[in-house]
C-alpha cells in the first residue's frame, strides 16, 4: 500500500498538468477546469477511496482555502462529486468532479 500511494502521488501532477485526460471534451480554458458539470475534472482512479484522496490531493495543489462541504450529484447519466470550498477571500467556490468511472467500486 505505501508503494502504491507513492506512486499514485508522484503520478498526481502529470496527470493534472494534461487538460485532455483529466476533463470532458472539448478541453475547456484552464482557468474554467472544473467549475460547471460541462468542465468537471475527471478523477483517474479506480476506487471510490482512491477517488477521494485523490480529489484531496487535487484540490490541495490547485486551490487555497478550505473544505466546507462535499455532495454528490447525477446530471446527464454522469455522476459527479461537487466539492464546496472557502477560498481566501472567505468566497465560496464550487469544484465539480466527474466521478462516473469509479462511482460504486470499492
Amino acid at each position: 500500500m505505501k508503494h502504491f500511494l507513492t506512486i499514485a502521488l508522484a503520478a498526481i501532477p502529470l496527470t493534472c498538468a494534461s487538460p485532455s485526460s483529466t476533463t470532458t471534451s472539448p478541453a475547456p480554458a484552464t482557468a474554467d477546469l472544473g467549475l460547471s458539470f460541462a468542465t468537471a475534472i475527471r478523477a483517474p482512479t479506480a476506487t471510490q477511496r482512491d477517488r477521494s484522496t485523490w480529489e484531496r490531493i487535487y484540490l490541495a495543489h490547485h486551490y487555497r482555502g478550505h473544505l466546507l462541504r462535499q455532495r454528490r450529484e447525477v446530471h446527464s447519466s454522469h455522476v459527479y462529486d461537487i466539492i464546496t470550498i472557502a477560498k481566501p477571500d472567505r468566497k465560496e467556490q464550487d469544484i465539480y468532479f466527474d466521478i462516473t468511472s469509479s462511482f460504486g467500486h470499492f
